[in-house]
């Protein structure tokens, strides 16, 4: 098995600090998201629940679904923002990184509009989905964001 690596990102914080992130198991990442992209092709109908709290993310575990998606309004509410990416990526991937740490199953995050204007800025958002421990992401519609995304 590979070994764990430790990840350092500066994501949305003052520029210059870093946040040391907890370690990453690569190959179990790379078998979660492999997991993952099997349910998109399975014969069945996957149902993806949205967890907003590490908590909620048990429930789904333990009621047996086979992954956990992220709601950013739920994520939002019980951090006290309304929807809209109000709250910043860093404390989105926080709430993610604790449901991945939490559980065994793949898990996407919804990202709302990528956090940025741009598509290197989507791409950096990406980049902190999986930094967390994710192995999917969603993104939603934004009347807000530039052309160029």
């Amino acid at each position: 098995m590979s070994e764990p690596i430790s990840r350092a990102e500066a994501d949305g914080g003052p520029e210059g600090h870093e946040r040391v992130f907890l370690m990453i198991d690569m190959e179990r990442q790379k078998q979660k998201a492999d997991e993952f992209l099997a349910l998109h092709h399975a014969p069945t109908i996957f149902i993806l629940p949205n967890a907003w709290d590490v908590a909620s993310g048990k429930v789904f575990e333990i009621e047996g679904f086979k992954a956990i998606g992220t709601t950013s309004a739920g994520i939002s509410a019980t951090l006290g923002y309304p929807d809209g990416q109000r709250m910043s990526l860093a404390e989105n991937m926080e709430v993610v990184r604790r449901i991945v740490n939490n559980t065994t199953l793949p898990v996407s995050a919804d990202i709302e509009a990528g956090y940025a204007t741009s598509i290197d800025g989507v791409v950096k958002a990406a980049h902190a989905v999986w930094n967390a421990g994710a192995v999917g992401l969603n993104l939603e519609d934004d009347w807000n964001v530039s052309a160029d995304v």
